[in-house]
Formats: structure tokens, C-alpha cells, sequence
């Protein structure tokens, strides 16, 4: 089920490197490869993915925070 991941790294790669071992494909790669998909210069929504990415992180950690101060 991780062929497409990995196929999609190492076509991202392979200028940078020579030797294609076969790496673990496990979160960490997929939300690499989500962010280089969404992040390259391509991609016209990519400054709007920032902006609402920072939103919904702000607004984890405010109820984060008002949770620890119920607690």
C-alpha cells in the first residue's frame, strides 16, 4: 500500500542521491511528502494551506491551554 508513497520520495530524491536503498515508510514520509506536495511553489493555494495549517494550530493549543486549566 506504500508503493505510491515511496515511489513519489524517491522520484524527489534522485537527484540528490545516488544510492536508492529502500526506506520505512511510516508517518513521518507520508507527511513529508503531503507537505512537498502542497508546500512547492506550483501549488496557488500554498500560502492560503499555511495560513489555515497556523490557524488550526493556534486554535489546538488555546483549547489546549483551557483544558489545562481545568484540570
Amino acid at each position: 500500500m506504500d508503493c505510491g508513497v515511496w515511489t513519489s520520495q524517491w522520484k524527489i530524491r534522485e537527484s540528490l542521491f545516488s544510492n536508492y536503498r529502500c526506506e520505512t515508510v511510516g508517518a513521518e514520509t507520508r507527511m513529508k511528502l503531503a507537505a512537498d506536495l502542497v508546500l512547492r511553489p506550483h501549488n496557488a493555494l500554498a500560502s492560503e494551506m499555511v495560513v489555515r495549517a497556523l490557524e488550526h494550530w493556534r486554535r489546538k493549543a488555546v483549547e489546549s491551554s483551557h483544558a489545562n486549566a481545568r484540570s
